[in-house]
């Protein structure tokens, strides 16, 4: 639902899982690793392991701080993935609202790693039933 309202096959990021998977079977492996490395693991170390797990420890009044950190953290996580338009940027707000969620309900990274690989991985193959 989210991928159509955001631009459709003309959105950059669409564009550019379609172009890998026409260019081959180990340009789309890589596609998939990048999504579940650099997006699962990478973007959520920093994002909810740093931001939330260790900065607000480094403040007197942690529980403002966690709060402060969460907001940084959708803020920041959302602007850099430089959305293309309206529906996009919604959609990327949401994600990392319920990364953070989930890692403030949890307090473990395990949980939001999985949920950020399995939604990139799921956003390729959606991509590929849509438009491949």
């Amino acid at each position: 639902m989210l991928i159509p309202a955001a631009d459709g096959a003309d959105d950059p990021g669409v564009r550019e899982v379609l172009d890998n998977a026409s260019a081959g079977a180990l340009a789309l492996t890589a596609t998939l690793v990048l999504g579940v490395v650099g997006g699962g693991l990478a973007e959520e170390l920093y994002f909810r392991g740093f931001l939330l797990g260790a900065l607000p420890g480094f403040f007197v009044h942690r529980g403002a701080a966690l709060h402060g950190a969460a907001l940084v953290s959708v803020l920041l996580f959302a602007a850099l993935h430089l959305p293309s338009s309206g529906p996009d940027a919604v959609a990327i707000v949401l994600a990392g609202l319920v990364y953070t969620a989930l890692f403030l309900a949890t307090r473990r990274l395990t949980a939001t790693v999985v949920a950020h690989s399995l939604w990139n991985v799921s956003a390729v193959v959606t991509v590929l039933a849509l438009y491949g």
